[in-house]
């Protein structure tokens, strides 16, 4: 199976699908930096 990836304004449409991209994403990040296992898990990743 292929791995899909989709972009940080893609998915925060996805959650917020009414709003402009940019106050979308603003949400998604708020909701991510509101979830410290989240934020520490992505850490992890070392992506960010």
């Amino acid at each position: 199976m292929k791995e899909q990836f989709v972009t940080k304004k893609e998915l925060a449409l996805r959650y917020f699908p009414d709003s402009d991209p940019r106050v979308a994403v603003n949400h998604l990040v708020r909701w991510i930096k509101g979830c410290q296992p989240l934020v520490d898990d992505l850490n992890a990743t070392h992506l960010s």
